[in-house]
């Protein structure tokens, strides 16, 4: 259970100041400010490197059996099958993609199912249900290949921060608490202010852009 609270944090305030201590008579403070960080330029990132044939039949591999019900897209099981064929046009398509920036309209229909929130809910109160959409696999292949490259730029300039444990390689629920127990320990160690501030968000609905 606490674990299951920790995933839904999606908002972490730890603000550690020490207590203040009103000044005796005749003493006065000093405070020396602290110069301002020199400003560094971004590292630039204008475009994504190409995806290897490799690449896309790894990922192709590992995609689970499901995607959006299509009557011009084979179904995953099928191009799993004929991978050896498929893979190129596949790998061209998603560099067409990448190189174009464009993403085809087709590929952004899916197919929405409604899943309840948690099971001890009412299932026959719709509030109680949040779609899910199912989306087509060489979607799924070509946000993979979008996330690598942003992930490899993030990492390698240093730009993530080292306290997110969503969506970050090694990070889990588990270090995240373990980041959390340990400043909160240290806060107390060191006679300091320690403050939380969780988010739940566990029934929050992806918006959704309906047209009849």
């Amino acid at each position: 259970m606490l674990h299951q609270r920790v995933s839904q944090t999606v908002l972490l305030l730890s603000l550690q100041t020490r207590f203040t201590i009103p000044p005796l008579p005749g003493c006065h403070l000093h405070c020396p400010l602290s110069s301002p960080s020199p400003l560094v330029t971004p590292p630039q990132f204008s475009s994504f490197r190409s995806a290897s044939k490799l690449e896309i039949s790894k990922i192709l591999l590992n995609c689970p059996y499901k995607q959006a019900d299509s009557d011009f897209i084979p179904p995953t099981w099928l191009l799993k099958k004929c991978s050896s064929v498929l893979v190129p046009t596949i790998t061209n398509i998603v560099n067409l993609s990448l190189s174009s920036g464009q993403f085809h309209p087709i590929l952004k229909e899916s197919t929405i199912s409604p899943l309840i929130k948690k099971s001890t809910l009412n299932k026959d109160q719709l509030s109680n249900y949040r779609p899910v959409s199912n989306l087509f696999l060489i979607f799924k292949i070509i946000q993979r290949v979008v996330k690598s490259r942003l992930t490899e730029h993030l990492s390698s300039n240093n730009l993530l921060n080292p306290h997110q444990s969503v969506y970050h390689k090694h990070h889990s629920t588990e270090t995240a608490l373990l980041c959390i127990h340990d400043h909160l320990i240290n806060a107390i160690g060191s006679q300091k202010i320690f403050g939380l501030c969780l988010l739940n968000l566990s029934a929050a609905l992806t918006p959704l852009i309906i047209t009849s």
